[in-house]
């Protein structure tokens, strides 16, 4: 707007120093080395990084979980039987039986939605530090033996929070090792619903 108001052209690009423009030869930079370009302890840093960052998160929402369930269970499911009690019995197993919509939805929300929700934020962590992109460079040559590649590791690993969403990710995966990569989301992750 002040530059409208007092009618002056704007200054050209030819006119800024050259000092003020930071130039960078990319083909004579390198990137940054860490620990996982090691020839001997990258792979091993990868896998514990993989265990840090999805292994704990399922640990900790496990006990998260195995906290809230007995509040859940006095507070809700309880209360919910008491209130059952003179219904006929198909209508009490239906609602607060051992596999009723109230009881076993509670459950799974319980034990499930912590482990997604934390497997989630892993995920983000992983792909906005840049440490998703090391960790399957990393691994991609002993991921191969498998007839996987490093960037179906991903979705495997995020099978652990939801099956549906890892096998929605494969789609990243190439289209050689789509079905294997399916294949270890089905036999090697287990959904957090049979976590509890």
């Amino acid at each position: 707007m002040q530059l409208l108001l007092q009618d002056k052209p704007a200054p050209s690009a030819v006119s800024l120093p050259r000092q003020k423009i930071p130039v960078i030869n990319l083909l004579a930079e390198f990137p940054q080395q860490t620990i996982f370009e090691h020839r001997w302890c990258g792979k091993v840093a990868a896998i514990v990084c993989l265990f840090l960052l999805f292994a704990v998160p399922v640990w900790g929402a496990w006990l998260l979980s195995d906290f809230i369930q007995p509040v859940i269970d006095s507070a809700v499911i309880q209360p919910l039987k008491n209130i059952t009690t003179n219904w006929p019995d198909f209508l009490k197993a239906l609602f607060v039986g051992n596999y009723g919509l109230f009881s076993l939805g509670l459950y799974s929300f319980v034990w499930a939605f912590p482990v997604v929700v934390l497997i989630g934020l892993s995920l983000s962590l992983t792909d906005d530090s840049g440490l998703k992109e090391r960790i399957t460079a990393t691994l991609d040559p002993w991921l191969r033996k498998v007839g996987l590649s490093g960037q179906d590791l991903i979705p495997v690993l995020s099978g652990f929070g939801c099956n549906v969403v890892a096998v929605f990710q494969s789609r990243s995966c190439s289209r050689c090792t789509r079905h294997a990569c399916i294949s270890m989301i089905s036999f090697g992750s287990a959904c957090s619903y049979q976590t509890g």
